[in-house]
């Protein structure tokens, strides 16, 4: 059994441009590590209640590791100021940055000043997260382009498909062909290619960040993270 989760993670973390070919050949991710210490009897039940953590948002929000995980997006986007709008926002918000950072991607490939092809209705999508002008009419046409504003603006926004949409998947349909048509229609083809790419981002992008950042880390640490910003809520 651990050879074979070995075996597969190693595969999913190989090079990928779209990563920087960054990946680790072998990788085993720190949930695994913990859980892959216990008896064949108590990995069921361990298993089962272990909660998916934010490794991202937590060593983000301590003062200690900031820098390391900026560094990190940094790397990965090839700008700092755009890495520290994104985690910054997405730690106003409580998203997962692994999704926001795969929204960007997906949308602009990090360019703040991005255009999209004319869309069928006559708008346009600008900015690094491709902000609709329909939908965001109220604001200047070059606040479009300033990576702040769109930031903030773009990533409200996937606040509230979140809301809306009550998971990721759904979220991510309602940012890309708006709530009244998921809501009338469903989701057309495009759609679900759209967040197909953004999921597989995110999945990767999250362990890579596990490899080359939380590894360095004890589980102590991270857990004391995790543990205090939970008492702060």
């Amino acid at each position: 059994m651990l050879l074979a989760t070995f075996c597969i993670l190693g595969t999913a973390c190989a090079p990928d441009s779209n990563l920087d070919g960054a990946y680790a050949q072998v990788y085993l991710p720190h949930d695994f590590r913990q859980l892959s210490t216990l008896r064949a009897d108590e990995f069921a039940q361990a298993a089962a209640s272990t909660q998916r953590l934010d490794h991202i948002q937590d060593l983000y929000r301590a003062d200690e590791t900031r820098e390391a995980t900026i560094s990190f997006f940094e790397a990965l986007t090839g700008s700092r100021l755009v890495s520290q709008l994104i985690l910054g926002e997405a730690a106003r918000l409580d998203i997962a940055p692994a999704l926001a950072f795969a929204l960007a991607w997906q949308e602009s490939r990090f360019q703040p000043r991005a255009v999209g092809p004319t869309n069928v209705n006559q708008t346009v999508d600008r900015g690094l997260f491709q902000l609709n002008s329909r939908t965001f009419a109220h604001i200047k046409a070059e606040d479009f382009f300033d990576p702040a504003i769109n930031a903030r603006l773009g990533l409200t926004h996937l606040a509230f498909c979140l809301r809306q949409g009550g998971n990721e998947v759904v979220a991510l349909a309602i940012y890309n062909a708006g709530l009244n048509r998921i809501r009338g229609t469903g989701t057309p083809l495009t759609t679900l290619n759209y967040i197909n790419r953004i999921i597989g981002y995110r999945d990767k992008l999250e362990a890579l960040f596990e490899a080359q950042v939380v590894a360095n880390y004890s589980q102590e640490t991270l857990l004391v993270h995790a543990s205090s910003f939970e008492t702060e809520m």
